[in-house]
């Protein structure tokens, strides 16, 4: 066996080169550090913020507290031991005696996207040929706003200089009024808003129409 303080340099070591790893990942990524690192997070009031209330153990051990020092300086939330599940689903190692059961492998991710996990728990039931058991985590990751927005406009956007124009605005007005005239009336609201949402964008895709896309490069033509 390694002596202790050769045991101590390897893990210093280890959360140093973490440290680095972090260090040059872009700010605005999402960062996710999963595996075991035979650390026992525990409910004590200085880790609270990052271990949350559903941890397994009530105190953390030395690797548990190296973890979460590394969590804390870091803006980090261990999410592994945020969610409320059965001992038996938050344990992820369980000793030789086969009685002790301890919850050594972990989930980080960064404290302002911690939404996008869902759910983590233990998987008991599948064989992998290992004295720890499968982590099951979920992850909602969302379309960033930026995609969303060049999709709405690749969509395409009403064009507004036809508004602006007298005789295009009258000829809307009128076809409008002849529409929604020509209609039945619903039961229900829903119905008749359904109803009057489809003749207001037919008028406007016959009479407002959509801007059609321009090019960024001048040199660059529909040809």
């Amino acid at each position: 066996m390694l002596p202790q303080e050769t045991k101590w340099k390897h893990k210093e070591k280890f959360y140093d080169d973490l440290q680095t790893i972090l260090d040059r990942t872009p700010k605005n990524d999402t960062v996710i550090v999963l595996g075991d690192a035979n650390a026992k997070p525990g409910k004590e009031d200085v880790y609270n913020e990052v271990s949350g209330k559903h941890t397994l153990h009530e105190l953390s051990n030395c690797n548990g507290k190296m973890l979460l020092e590394f969590a804390l300086g870091n803006n980090l939330k261990v999410i592994s031991t945020q969610f409320q599940h059965k001992k038996i689903h938050k344990g992820t190692w369980l000793a030789p005696d086969q009685m002790t059961l301890n919850q050594t492998d972990h989930v980080l991710i960064n404290s302002e996207k911690q939404e996008l996990i869902e759910n983590v728990r233990t998987m008991r039931g599948l064989n992998i040929d290992s004295d720890h058991y499968l982590l099951y985590i979920i992850v909602n990751q969302k379309l960033p706003k930026i995609y969303l927005k060049k999709y709405r406009d690749c969509i395409g956007r009403w064009d507004r200089s036809n508004l602006k124009n007298p005789i295009k605005l009258q000829e809307y007005r009128r076809a409008l009024y002849t529409k929604l005239s020509k209609e039945t009336q619903h039961q229900g609201v829903e119905q008749e808003w359904e109803q009057i949402k489809m003749v207001i964008t037919e008028a406007a895709n016959k009479l407002i129409q959509k801007k059609s896309k321009k090019w960024r490069s001048e040199w660059w033509d529909e040809d």
